[in-house]
């Protein structure tokens, strides 16, 4: 995850030029998981699987938005 941060990070400056600035960001991530007790079928290493989404942005304009984006 942080080399691919890092890479994006990398090619803002490449796309936006050098006066720039991130105005906002957010994680978005499926995780696999298995609820204690349960087997994941044979084919499969998680039973279950949620997407998370965190931003430290608390305005909820630029959540919906990112999430938005990132779902499209």
């Amino acid at each position: 995850m942080i080399a691919d941060a890092r890479e994006w990070l990398e090619g803002i400056e490449k796309r936006y030029g050098p006066n720039f600035a991130i105005e906002a960001y957010g994680f978005l991530g499926a995780v696999g998981f298995t609820q204690e007790g349960d087997d994941a079928p044979d084919d499969e290493s998680c039973s279950d699987s949620a997407v998370g989404f965190w931003s430290p942005d608390g305005r909820h304009w630029a959540q919906v938005g990112l999430l938005r984006s990132a779902l499209s």
